[in-house]
Parts: structure tokens; sequence; C-alpha cells
């Protein structure tokens, strides 16, 4: 079977179109994602960090996504890393939808007033190279999950009220 020169552009016009549209999908889930985590958060009014200005976290700012406060993108406009460490937040990762970012390489939330338990859904962002937690107030024990970060170099927890034995599944983070 012999393809025309007119049906390989088409085909490759077509596949274009569905990358730009997976992209636009992709940025769309990993603001959704943000913004619903943002509405939990308390950001005080005392902190001087620029990142506790969340304000640009917003759906009618989907366009600016990687111009955000405290987020970078990668090359393919996807969120690569959150950065908000210092900027005076306080509340929990509970509704932070790890599995929506499937490029994010750094987590930093460090120094700020975080609680509750380090969710297992963070095993779910695997494409973590570096994580710091530290500095905040997360109880409770290191999720199993952990485990599943098989990219991760770089893990930082303390300073908080974790309890309890490391899971032997950190023995899966062969590049910390």
């Amino acid at each position: 079977m012999k393809i025309s020169y007119g049906n390989y552009v088409a085909f490759f016009f077509l596949m274009s179109f569905f990358a730009l549209e997976t992209a636009a999908a992709s940025a769309r889930t990993e603001a959704e994602a943000l913004v619903k985590w943002k509405n939990t958060l308390f950001i005080s009014s005392s902190s001087s960090s620029s990142s506790s200005s969340l304000s640009s976290w917003s759906l009618p700012g989907l366009k600016n996504l990687c111009k955000w406060s405290g987020i970078v993108c990668n090359n393919r406009t996807t969120v690569s890393q959150i950065n908000l460490a210092n900027g005076g937040l306080s509340g929990t990762l509970d509704h932070l939808n790890f599995t929506s970012f499937a490029s994010l390489a750094h987590f930093n939330i460090s120094g700020n007033n975080f609680t509750g338990s380090v969710p297992p859904t963070i095993g779910d962002a695997r494409s973590l190279v570096s994580v710091d937690l530290s500095s905040n107030m997360f109880g409770g024990t290191i999720p199993p999950q952990i485990g599943n970060l098989t990219e991760l170099q770089h893990l930082t927890l303390f300073n908080n009220n974790i309890a309890g034995a490391v899971p032997y599944q950190i023995g899966n983070l062969q590049k910390v």
C-alpha cells in the first residue's frame, strides 16, 4: 500500500492537532487542580513572601498558567515545579490532586504551616525528583506510597511532627 504525500501531510497535521489538544487539556487539568487546592488554603496576610499571593491562580488566567506565582512549566507548557516555600500558607495536601501533574519534578512547600498527614496520593506524582516538605506541621507517618517515587533524588521532611517507623518502601528510592 502506497501512501501519497498529501495523505502524509494530512496525517501529520491531524497528529499535531491532537498533540496541541492534549497539551491544552493537560494545562486545564493542572490549573483546575491548583485552583481547587488553593481554595482550601489560608494565606497569612502578614507574609511578605511573593509566593503567598496566589491571586494569579484562577481559571480565567489559564492561558498564563506558566506565569502563576510559584509555578514553573517545562517546554511543553505543563507544570514541572511548584515552589511555595515560606509563603505564609496554612492548610493540608488532602485536596491537591497529584495525579493531575504528569510532569511535576519539583515540589517545595517548606517553611509554611501545613498540617495533617503527608497523603498517600503523593506517590502518584511519579515524575517527582525533589520534594521539600520541611518546616511545616505535618503529623502522622510517612506513607508507604512514597516508595513509588522512583525518580526521587531529594526528600526533605525535617522539622515536622512525623512519627512512626520509616516504611520499607523507602528502599525503592535508589536515587535519594
